[in-house]
């Protein structure tokens, strides 16, 4: 197999991080070929270079290499701000529904929200690995009234694309089948650790052609298809 030209992200240094970045690789494999059995990953240190150690993970499928790409790691997980939330609360009125009255309506609880989420206290990190941070965030977003339209998309959009900047996806992502569990998070029927369970199901990594385009790819502008027939607020 030749050298890899593709770049996956690993945000975060926790074991449980790394556990979901190794998840999410078998699993983007797994889904793009049908494949099931026995997966394995390895990742080998190359080298080091100015201002990142090059390493390169490796899937075996039955003990076959099947798949390598090389390997962005950061020691931190890119966050949202209220500013890109507001933003995304705008998006979200306008690939669902056009409305002429949106953006934050509690600034100080958004922040507070934010922070619980992606900020560590006293050295210690409430909610490790990105997977847990997005499940927790579009689980407070839901259940909470911080903008003035479109709360549930919003919190929808938050979840996919604090995913997104961090280096995963969903596997086919159904608007209509997000949303209704947005609903039902919304209406306290669907708890923050099943929302964890049910991404970490369908999670796969992104992939980039050069190490800027990882480096570079913050943009919570996500481009997405996602159709929703009757969205509420």
């Amino acid at each position: 197999m030749n050298e890899p030209t593709e770049y996956v992200k690993c945000q975060g240094n926790s074991d449980i991080q790394y556990n979901q970045f190794t998840q999410a690789v078998v699993q983007k494999y797994a889904y793009e070929t049908h494949a099931s059995g026995n997966f394995s990953v390895r990742i080998e240190k190359i080298g080091t270079t100015a201002d990142n150690e090059h390493s390169i993970i490796k899937l075996f499928h039955e003990d076959q290499l099947v798949s390598h790409y090389n390997i962005l790691f950061a020691s931190w997980v890119r966050k949202l701000t209220p500013e890109a939330m507001a933003d995304i609360n705008t998006q979200a009125e306008k690939m669902f529904r056009e409305e002429y009255f949106y953006g934050v309506k509690d600034c100080n609880t958004l922040s507070a929200i934010l922070a619980s989420v992606q900020e560590s206290y006293f050295g210690v990190d409430p909610y490790e690995g990105v997977v847990s941070k997005a499940a927790t965030l579009w689980y407070k977003i839901a259940t909470s009234q911080v903008f003035h339209n479109g709360n549930k998309r919003t919190a929808l959009l938050s979840g996919i694309i604090f995913l997104d900047i961090n280096g995963f996806s969903l596997n086919e992502p159904n608007g209509n089948e997000l949303y209704e569990i947005t609903k039902k998070v919304a209406n306290h029927q669907f708890s923050a650790k099943s929302l964890e369970s049910y991404i970490l199901q369908r999670l796969i990594v992104k992939t980039y052609n050069s190490i800027d385009a990882a480096k570079s790819a913050t943009g919570w502008a996500i481009r997405m298809k996602l159709n929703i027939d009757n969205p509420e607020n």
